[in-house]
């Protein structure tokens, strides 16, 4: 996430300083985008970040009744 920000946070004045220095947008643009790929890649190569697709526990069986009457 804090990739991702970072893309967002510097895109304004990065693409203002790039585009002063080269003459067009397309260098911010991958700049940015590649800024927020990169933090995409280390978020799905977190163990467990993603949730598993193993099949669902059976529900908890009740306790079985004994007959009795609470007082």
């Amino acid at each position: 996430m804090m990739l991702m920000s970072l893309g967002g946070l510097l895109g304004p004045p990065l693409s203002g300083f790039l585009r002063d220095e080269t003459g067009d947008f397309t260098t911010s643009f991958l700049v940015s985008g590649s800024l927020i790929l990169s933090g995409s890649f280390i978020y799905i190569g977190l163990p467990k970040a993603l949730p598993s697709c193993g099949p669902a526990s059976p529900p908890a069986t009740p306790p079985p009744e004994r007959g009795e009457l609470l007082p």
